[in-house]
């Protein structure tokens, strides 16, 4: 397999894991609970809710995105669409301020953006036999895993170290805490991040062939 390609289709996945890692796992979600909702059990509470509603959605629309695709054909147009949608989202969710006002908007951006980034996710993985010989598969989707866990790591740790801080320590960046607006400025990151790392797909994979299929009749076919 072409190595710039390989490495262009594992980016994508070192790009989205700043996402998972950044938002809904070790700082939005835990910003949400203490200090825009200001309870951390009733906050998470509301969260898991807001995540689990937002699951029922994904399960609902997956099968349908996925056979939309399936008719058309190329994925990029659609995956490329998504990906926006994630990283403007994402770059929403510096706005949302420590005050209970913010809840109800924090959870509904960041319910949109699981739905987003799910359906991110399925078709991403439907470019893999695209770009990857029959006999490659295992390997391409294993680095392509691995990228990703390397990438969510040092996502997290520059955040930590350029904008949160240890110990008392404020982040390398000096961003003051009033507002928290050194947490919130991770959200510009972790979107800036998914956007650099996500052009060399678009750039140097392959698609798959045009159908031939008209988006009406794709729509039509992929509900059917």
């Amino acid at each position: 397999m072409n190595r710039k390609t390989l490495i262009a289709w594992a980016a994508y996945d070192w790009a989205n894991t700043a996402i998972n890692t950044l938002v809904f796992t070790f700082v939005f979600s835990v910003y949400f609970a203490r200090s825009i909702y200001g309870d951390e059990v009733s906050g998470s509470a509301k969260w898991s809710f807001a995540m689990g509603c937002a699951g029922v959605l994904v399960a609902l629309l997956s099968p349908i995105v996925g056979s939309i695709v399936d008719h058309t054909g190329p994925r990029k147009p659609l995956l490329k669409f998504f990906t926006l949608i994630c990283i403007v989202l994402t770059s929403a969710l510096f706005f949302m301020q420590p005050d209970a006002s913010f809840v109800g908007p924090s959870l509904l951006i960041a319910g949109t953006l699981v739905v987003s980034f799910e359906l991110v996710q399925n078709i991403y993985g439907s470019t893999l036999p695209i770009v990857a010989p029959v006999d490659q598969v295992g390997y391409v989707s294993g680095i392509g895993w691995g990228a990703g866990y390397i990438g969510s790591i040092l996502s997290l740790g520059a955040v930590l170290l350029l904008f949160i801080g240890f110990g008392g320590q404020a982040g390398f960046l000096g961003l003051p805490t009033d507002g928290a607006l050194n947490i919130r400025a991770t959200m510009l990151f972790a979107a800036l991040w998914f956007a650099i790392f996500a052009i060399p797909l678009f750039m140097y994979c392959s698609d798959a062939p045009n159908t031939g299929t008209s988006v009406p009749q794709a729509l039509s076919r992929g509900l059917s």
